[in-house]
Parts: C-alpha cells; structure tokens; sequence
C-alpha cells in the first residue's frame, strides 16, 4: 500500500511538473485576441503592453521547451493525445495581423516595440526545429495551421 501511493504521488507529481508552462500556453489564446485587436488601433502605451506580454510568454515558453530536454522528451511523450487541433489557430498571430504590427512598431526608422514583436518569426522557426515529423504531421494536417505556418514562412513544403 505504502509503495502504490509513492507510486501514485511520483506519477501525479512528474505529470504536473510541466503544467505551469502549458497553462502559459493556454493563456496565450487571451493575449492574442488583445494582439489582434491592436492591429485596428493606434500604438499607445497600453497597447506596448499587450505585445510585450503576449511575445514574451511566446518566447519564455519557447525558450522553455528548447532548453529542457525532460520538457521536450514529456511532449513528445504526450503530444499525439494532448495537441488539439485548433491550438495553432487559438494561439499564433497570423502573417497580416503580425505586418501590421510590426508596420506600427516601425516610426520614421526607429522600432518602438519591444525585440519579442521582431523576433516572433525567428523563434516559431527555432521552436518547428525541436518537433518530430509525426508532430509536424499532425500540426499541419489542419489545413488553416498549415497555410498560416506557410505564411509566417515557418514551414516551406
């Protein structure tokens, strides 16, 4: 008895170890529909915000996933039964959104965004890296995701 609940309790701790960095990624479906609101609206100090936090968890998720190997070998692990299809489209602005934000964060050559806004597409390509075949797969087997990964220029085939 003493066995199974240590048993029970390493499963339960090891499958919550990760889910601080999934539920940023969660969170990231609310930071983008702020981000896409921004794209019909004027750069001001609140809306600096909003990009900063929205390409920040972008990239600290990112930058999480690529230096944890026990992160990565966990969702390769769990990626075919937890990896939902809508999650790229929930999750990623798109090409046009991402232009014009950029084209806002560009004033008479100075860039006033924060180096996360410039970097996005830099780090989407870092991260396609780190997937398996199989993953990348299934990612772009929902035809929305692959033309918005093709945009971005994430994926190229």
């Amino acid at each position: 008895m003493k066995y199974t609940l240590l048993l029970v309790l390493a499963i339960l701790i090891s499958s919550c170890k990760y889910q601080t960095t999934f539920n940023q990624l969660k969170s990231l479906e609310s930071s983008k529909i702020g981000v896409e609101s921004i794209a019909s609206q004027e750069l001001n100090a609140d809306n600096q915000k909003k990009l900063r936090v929205y390409f920040t968890s972008i990239k600290d998720i990112t930058y999480k996933f690529m230096t944890n190997s026990k992160m990565q070998k966990y969702t390769h692990k769990k990626f075919m039964r937890f990896f939902q299809d809508s999650m790229c489209e929930d999750i990623l602005v798109d090409e046009s959104t991402y232009r014009t934000i950029m084209e806002k964060c560009s004033v008479s050559g100075f860039y006033i965004c924060s180096e996360e806004v410039k970097s996005y597409l830099e780090i989407l390509k870092e991260v396609k890296k780190l997937f398996k075949s199989n993953e990348l797969k299934k990612i772009t087997s929902n035809k929305r995701c692959e033309s918005k990964l093709k945009k971005l220029g994430v994926i190229n085939e």
